[in-house]
């Protein structure tokens, strides 16, 4: 096997979240953005007061990861900054920013969108 210390789970994540919860020590993700489609299976699931993806991925991501479990997301250089203000609170109670290179953004090529780099610790 190529993997075998890995166990793939096919499907949505939320429908898998009991069993993945807590259990990851990364997460990489370059979360779909801005969509709200398709998302329908994650409502009563996840705590978010958003309906937008990007956070729907984010919350996620956050409760799959173990204490100190290490966060990297490619993302708009604003992705942080326009968390709700109720999600914020939680957020930043659950994880630390330790490092975000926004000085080097650059436009993704395919959408001339500003993206970068944002590595976040969970507490």
């Amino acid at each position: 096997s190529l993997f075998p210390d890995v166990t793939w789970i096919q499907g949505s994540p939320w429908e898998h979240l009991k069993v993945i919860e807590g259990t990851f020590d990364a997460v990489v993700m370059n979360p779909p953005y801005g969509g709200v489609v398709c998302l329908d299976s994650a409502k009563g699931i996840l705590n978010t007061k958003s309906a937008r993806s990007e956070y729907l991925f984010l919350e996620t991501a956050v409760r799959c990861l173990k204490p100190r479990g290490v966060l990297v997301a490619l993302a708009p250089y604003n992705f942080l900054d326009k968390i709700a203000k109720g999600d914020r609170e939680n957020f930043e109670y659950l994880m630390e920013v330790v490092d975000v290179n926004k000085d080097d953004h650059s436009p993704f090529y395919l959408t001339g969108i500003k993206v970068c780099m944002f590595v976040l610790e969970k507490r």
